[in-house]
Order: structure tokens, then sequence, then C-alpha cells
């Protein structure tokens, strides 16, 4: 294995390199000649300047301010300086030269190459001596790299990941193989280069080497095949390589690194939690520090760059998660809902501290987005069943009306109103609850407090009609408001049904009952609708009397005795034959 990397590094030494280096000194002889053609073109335009500068000194002539044209544009010549060819047309023009003895060449550096596996093979080069020769040419490699970084910053990157690269694979050969390195001395040289990759990235601003740095410094611990499971100085070193990640964060605004580290830590903390000699209690520190550092590594890029991302709002979301996870995991019952309570409180100071070191105001949102997350996780570990659905429902309206009334942004207003999906559905089953002496029983409860919630953050949805910028997000705010309503109409609905099933005996009567009370209540929408021109809202109300309709006509009219069938259908119809009467007062008014 090492032979196959160390004929690899040589031969794009031998090759690629010079012939990289060749067409970097055509490419610059040419630019030279350029510079030397536009410097005989500048002189006489200077001289004229010079003496024109000279007349303007003088103090017997006044003094008359000309506005000077550029030195390019006084000494522009007539026509235009041929096309600098690409690297791929010097690249082709230098193997059409002389290509008989480039191919003689290359012939003799691969008889090098096969000399050299020759000489492993038959053991002239012992184990010290290849790890030497991968060294010293992965060395050269990437000081070739380092070298060219300002002239050629992408090739020079390239050199750079490949001398980075071969130093760590020999390293790792070294220390499983040849059993060179002891696990702490092949640490070091990997920290060392990693360290050094990532003070070159700095300096430079160079996001490749940061990301090579990175690579190198998470697969530094595999490569350095340690069978002692120090899981304790592991997660330390993570940790350390974290604070320098998020520190180029801080300095370079890089948050690619972010969710980068955030998996790579994730897969580490799977493997090593609870394992080895990390006890409960030092993995529930590496928990806590994890998920602060991530949190402020966010808070970091968002204050250099000033803007949130998509990517943020992702890496928020996977860091709540992975917190989640954790507590659920290496967290005592006792203590979870308690824990996640103070994520909360840190995220609140963390996000009003980056307010005032300068980020945007909307890094309130992703603050209060993650709070929810914890919140309700703390929710889930303490509650289940009905009550679950009750203070998810309860939470989920006062994060809405803190939005609206507090914040008041109008698209996190209607954005926020996904949040009430969960208790919805954790309320279904209480539309068929298990019927008792008592009317008030849990599924009434939830009916009644979740169909309210929905209801009043319908009302909250139909008080953005007096927002600013109402009128070019009417569309979305129309829709969230219909789903709403509808929704909470529905649960009403049950409500009522399945409360008159329990009150009366006669489930005949129960129904009829019922049926009156909708048709009241649809023709209240109904008009409601119409005196306010809400035409979605004059629609739920026809909708709810066609339900009506037809489970009279499809249902009770064959199940009810003839009674109560003849007073259920007087009074309906009554009530739809007075709306002739309100509409044609409307129409007159």
């Amino acid at each position: 294995m090492i032979f196959f990397l160390i004929a690899g590094i040589i031969f794009i030494v031998a090759i690629i390199f010079p012939i990289y280096s060749v067409i970097q000194i055509s490419s610059l002889k040419k630019r030279i000649s350029l510079l030397e053609g536009e410097e005989q073109a500048v002189k006489p335009a200077h001289i004229s300047e010079i003496h024109h500068k000279t007349i303007a000194a003088q103090p017997s002539q006044p003094e008359i301010h000309i506005p000077e044209e550029p030195h390019h544009l006084a000494s522009k010549p007539h026509h235009s300086p041929p096309s600098e060819p690409g690297n791929l047309e010097a690249f082709i023009d230098w193997l059409k030269t002389d290509w008989l003895m480039k191919l003689g060449a290359l012939f003799v550096l691969l008889a090098i190459v096969w000399f050299v596996r020759y000489a492993i093979i038959n053991d002239w080069i012992g184990p010290m001596g290849r790890v030497a020769m991968g060294m010293i040419v992965s060395a050269l490699i990437l000081a070739a790299g380092f070298y060219n970084l300002k002239k050629r910053p992408v090739p020079a990157q390239v050199l750079m990941a490949l001398g980075t690269t071969g130093i760590l694979v020999t390293v790792f050969v070294a220390r499983s193989y040849y059993d060179i390195f002891t696990p702490f001395s092949a640490m070091g040289i990997m920290i060392f280069i990693v360290v050094m990759i990532a003070v070159v990235a700095i300096i430079e601003d160079s996001l490749a080497l940061g990301v090579i740095s990175f690579l190198g410094g998470m697969i530094a611990p595999i490569l350095t095949n340690s069978h002692d499971q120090n899981y304790l100085f592991l997660n330390g070193y993570l940790f350390a390589l974290d604070c320098g990640i998020f520190a180029m964060v801080a300095m370079k605004g890089w948050r690619i690194l972010l969710p980068l580290a955030l998996v790579t830590t994730g897969f580490y903390s799977f493997a090593t939690f609870n394992e080895g000699n990390l006890t409960q209690a030092g993995t529930q520190v590496f928990m806590a520090l994890y998920y602060a550092l991530f949190f402020i590594g966010i808070a970091s890029a968002i204050i250099y760059t000033k803007k949130i991302t998509l990517g943020d709002a992702l890496t928020m979301a996977v860091i709540v998660l992975l917190g989640i996870y954790w507590v659920d995991q290496y967290v005592p019952v006792e203590w979870q809902s308690s824990v996640l309570s103070i994520g909360v409180v840190f995220a609140a100071i963390t996000t009003a501290l980056a307010v005032k070191m300068g980020a945007p105001d909307k890094i309130v949102y992703l603050s209060l987005a993650a709070a929810v997350g914890l919140l309700g996780a703390a929710t889930a570990f303490e509650l289940d069943g009905t009550a679950l659905a009750i203070v998810l429902a309860l939470e989920a309206g006062g994060v809405i009306a803190l939005i609206r009334y507090v914040l008041g942004d109008l698209k996190a207003t209607v954005a926020s109103v996904a949040l009430l999906i969960v208790p919805i559905l954790l309320s279904l089953e209480s539309f068929s609850w298990k019927y008792d002496a008592t009317l008030f029983n849990e599924d009434f409860v939830v009916l009644l407090v979740v169909g309210s919630v929905i209801g009043f953050s319908s009302v909250i949805l139909h008080s953005l009609n007096e927002h600013k910028d109402y009128q070019e997000n009417e569309g979305i705010i129309t829709s969230f408001f219909t789903f709403t309503t509808i929704v909470s109409a529905i649960f009403f609905i049950g409500l009522i049904w399945d409360s008159l099933e329990t009150v009366i005996a006669s489930a005949d009567s129960a129904h009829a009952v019922a049926l009156v009370i909708y048709t009241v209540a649809a023709l209240g929408l109904f008009f409601a609708g119409l005196v306010q021109q809400i035409k979605k809202m004059k629609l739920a109300g026809i909708a709810i009397l066609l339900g009506v309709i037809l489970r009279l006509g499809f249902v009770e009219i064959w199940d009810m005795s003839l009674v109560q069938r003849t007073i259920t259908f007087v009074v309906i119809g009554i009530l739809l034959i007075t709306t002739a009467f309100f509409q044609n007062k409307k129409h007159i008014i």
C-alpha cells in the first residue's frame, strides 16, 4: 500500500509538477513581453506629462488644473494586444515542442518508479526508508503548494491537499503496518500538520484549505489506529478541534464548516458516549459543551456575515434534534425536562448577546424555533396522551400570539401556525371518545382546548389584514385563515356531536339536536361572511349546511323515528326558510 502511495506521489512530482511549472513559465514570459510593449508606448505619454507639470508649476503662469487622463488611457495603442493563451493552450504548445524528448523522459521516469518498486519487493528499502521517502515527498509537495499559493491558488490548494493527505496516510501506514510511531506521536504529527494548514487557511483567506484542515483533524483519531479506547481524551480532542473550527467561523464566516463539524461530532458521540472510560457524568459534560459550542458557532457566523441563511436554519435544527437525542439517551428521566429548559434559557441568552454584538434581529426567530423545539421535547418527556395534546396546543397558541403581538412579524405569524399540526394529530383519537357517566372527560377537554386554540389562531390571522404588508401576502394569509377556521369548526362539530350523545340517552334525539345546532352555526357563518364580505366564510357556512342536508337525507331519515324525523325536519326547514328574508333585507340595505 505504501508503495502505491509513494509511486503516485513520485509520478505527480516528477511529471505533473514540472509540466505545470513549464506552463506557468511560458505564460509568465508572454506577460513580460506584453508589459515591455506597453512600457514602450507609455514613455512618450510619460514625458509629455512631465513637461505639462513643469509648465503648470512656473510662477509666471496662472495655475490651471487640467484633469489628466489615466496612464492606461493615454498610452492605449491603436490595436488591442493579443489575448493571453489559456493554460490548456499553453500545455498543448508545450507538449508539441520536442515531444519525442518528453516521451523519452516519461519512459525514464516510469523506469525509476519500477526500480523503486523492485527495490521494495526485494527489501532494498526498509520500512524506515519507505516511511521517510513518503514523508519527504509529501512535505515537498506541501511546500510546493504553499510556495505557489499566492500565484496560482487553485493548483496550490490541490498540491497542499495532496501533500497533507500523503503525510497523514504515511503516518497511518507507519503506525499500523510497521509500528514505527506510538499513538501519541502519530497523533502529534497529524495535529501539527492540521494546525499548520488551518493557520495558512486563515492567513491566505482560503476556505478550501480550511475544509482540508477540518477533514484532516476529524480523521486523525481514526488514522492513529489506537487499541486503547480512551474516549475521554478523544472527546477532549474533538472539543478542542471544534473550538478551532468555530474560531475560523468567527474570524472568516465559513459557515459551511459548522454542519460538517456537527455531523462528524454527532457520529463520534454515537460511538463514544457512555463507552470505555467516558462515564455518564463525562458524557453529560461533553453534551453540554458540544451543544453550547455549536449554538455559539452559528451565532458567530451570523454576526460575521450579517445574514441568516437556510443552512443556518438546517444546522440549528440538527443541533436541536441531536441535543434532544442526547438528553433522551444519556440523562436520567427525572432530569430530562430540566436540562431541556436550561437549553431554552441558554438559547435566549446567546441570542440576546448576539443581537447586541451586531447580529440581525431575525436571529431571534432562529432562537425561538430552537426554544420551541426544546420546549416541545420537554413537554413530551413529561406528559403523554390527551394531556400532551392539550399542553402542546396551548404552547403553540402562546407562540403564535407572541410573534403576532410582540414581534409583529406577519410572515413569521403565518408560518408559526404550522405548530398546530402536532396537537391536531394528537387530538384525532378524541373524536371517538369512550363514553362514560360524565360529560367533562379528557376527550371533551382535548376537543374544547385544541379547537379553541385553533379558533384563536384563526382570529389572529384575520387581524393581520391591518398589517402594513397584508396586501402583498393576502393570498397565503387567506388560505391559512380558511384552513384554521375549517379545522376549528370540525373540532367543535365533533365536540357537540359526542357531548350530546353522552348527555342525551337517545342517540337519534342527540343527533337531531346536533344537526339543529350545526344549522344555526352554519347560518351564523354564512351571514357573517355576507355582512363582512368574506367569501370563504360564506362558503364555510354553506359547506356545513350541505353536510347537515346530506346527513339528513342519507342517514337520519332512515334511522330516526317518525316523531323525531318530523320535528327535526320542521325546525331545520324553518331555519333555512328564514335565510330568504335576511338575504332580501341585506340586499335592500
